[in-house]
């Protein structure tokens, strides 16, 4: 441990390899609050989970920070990376300014470029997280094309009519799943939600109650953090 914090020193501004459990517990509380703290900054910088779930063999790794890192400053995007690099995969937010004409064309740019990326390097975009609708469309890239086109044959007799989650992790009959991000948290295209639930999913994001089920804002106050 003391020789790769050596090794690392010289391109850090600092290094703490957490030698004691006091330490150790310290790094952990800051890694539990990193998305509460990016959730906290101004509205008009919103933290956005597009690119986050990247995984990559851990060989890898450093390519695809790099990559990461230049095709965000390509399209003047910050980005925040943190998380479990150990096992090849860490963690990507976003911090678009949303009040600058083209934002979300840029998220929509970055996305493709770092899923192009993930292709290159053997690994997927989705690490630990689900696929929801926003990877759906992704996939066919990153799995084998026969195993796809078998994919939505289990679920096709409950399903006839592909109403059910349409889009969620395989495309929708509508192509949903081709334009992920219409309908981000934030932006022109953002889903209008009620004033009560609104404040409520922001208090789960800044605060890091993210073990409330979200139904449980429909129901009014609750002793929820």
């Amino acid at each position: 441990m003391e020789r790769a914090a050596a090794a690392v020193a010289p391109w850090a501004a600092s290094v703490d390899p957490g030698f004691t459990a006091a330490a150790a517990e310290r790094l952990w509380a800051l890694r539990h609050a990193a998305s509460p703290i990016l959730a906290g900054l101004p509205e008009s910088r919103r933290s956005l989970q597009v690119i986050e779930d990247g995984c990559v063999p851990v060989e890898r790794m450093g390519d695809y920070v790099r990559a990461v890192r230049e095709a965000a400053a390509q399209r003047g995007l910050a980005v925040v990376i943190f998380g479990h690099a150990g096992d090849g995969h860490i963690h990507v937010n976003l911090l678009p300014e949303i009040g600058r004409t083209g934002w979300e064309e840029s998220v929509a740019s970055l996305l493709e470029a770092v899923t192009d990326t993930l292709v290159r390097l053997g690994g997927t975009p989705s690490g630990e997280h689900g696929d929801g609708r926003l990877r759906a469309g992704l996939l066919a890239r990153i799995t084998a094309t026969r195993s796809w086109r078998c994919s939505p044959g289990p679920s096709a007799p409950s399903n006839p009519l592909g109403i059910l989650n349409p889009g969620v992790i395989l495309p929708g009959p509508d192509g949903a799943s081709g334009r992920p991000l219409r309908r981000l948290k934030v932006g022109e295209h953002a889903v209008a939600l009620p004033d009560d639930i609104a404040r409520g999913l922001r208090r789960i994001e800044q605060s890091g109650g993210y073990a409330q089920h979200r139904l449980e804002l429909a129901d009014g106050p609750t002793s929820h953090p």
